[in-house]
């Protein structure tokens, strides 16, 4: 399902031109991730599950500068777009998922099979024992920053692999799980195309008169930012971590870790 490398450049060039902004603005949704309390704060709800991801910019100080910048661009957008609609995620969550494995009710019904979470976690280990050889190199791999992304209940940075090489290896580890048969017993299936992404926030209410066509041009114009400032991910290795919700991702000693770089 996979895109091959230029194709999937092509795609996501495609994703930040304006005629994109102006048909995905038009499907905006409300996040189910999150609640509004009666204090008037927004709370994430349970929606447990596994990912494969970057370290989390709390656990990954050698990019602290990228998240950094992110970070400032996106707090720099938000000043300029209407307020109170995007519901915001902590700057030490910022990742980039390498693969969605399971979650929700997927993962509800299927984790109350005996040792599910073991079988999930040994089988991954397996798996990366086996592809790590084919991966490892000796540098990271490094996805680049190419704008901000408009999704049906999420705004996000896009990333692109800074060369066909990072592409490669990162996918290569993506087909190593989605085709494996018995990740597929354990209910992991690829359900999206690879668009690597860091979240930075979901959408809650929709206000009747949101202003779609200046949204969309505060999104092309905050993008040359990145034009001007290149932003890049340099990914040394990627975890397998749980999650209870969206804002937090955690992980136990001795859990599947996939090295890019050879020790």
């Amino acid at each position: 399902m996979d895109d091959s490398y230029q194709a999937y450049l092509e795609r996501l060039a495609k994703m930040v031109r304006p005629d994109s902004y102006h048909s995905t603005l038009q499907y905006l949704r409300k996040s189910p991730k999150f609640a509004r309390m009666a204090d008037g704060t927004d709370r994430a709800v349970s929606f447990p599950g596994y990912t494969l991801i970057s370290p989390t910019s709390e656990d990954d100080p050698a990019n602290a500068g990228a998240y950094a910048a992110i970070d400032a661009a996106y707090a720099d957008l938000l000043t300029r777009l209407p307020a109170d609609w995007i519901i915001g995620l902590p700057l030490a969550s910022y990742h980039m998922t390498i693969a969605d494995l399971i979650w929700d009710s997927a993962y509800r019904d299927l984790s109350h099979s005996p040792d599910y979470d073991t079988k999930l976690r040994d089988r991954l280990g397996d798996l990366f024992s086996e592809v790590g050889p084919q991966v490892v190199g000796p540098k990271p791999v490094s996805w680049q920053v190419l704008g901000f992304v408009a999704m049906p209940r999420a705004i996000a940075v896009a990333l692109v692999p800074v060369d066909d090489v990072s592409y490669r290896r990162t996918v290569r580890v993506r087909r190593s799980i989605y085709q494996d048969s018995a990740m597929v017993g354990l209910g992991i299936d690829q359900q999206y195309h690879f668009t690597a992404h860091v979240t930075l926030g979901y959408f809650g209410e929709i206000p009747a008169d949101l202003d779609r066509l200046s949204i969309a041009a505060q999104l092309e114009a905050a993008n040359e930012r990145f034009s001007r400032e290149k932003v890049v991910l340099s990914l040394d290795r990627a975890e397998l971590r749980r999650f209870e919700d969206m804002v937090a991702y955690t992980r136990e000693e001795g859990w599947p870790v996939l090295r890019w770089v050879a020790d």
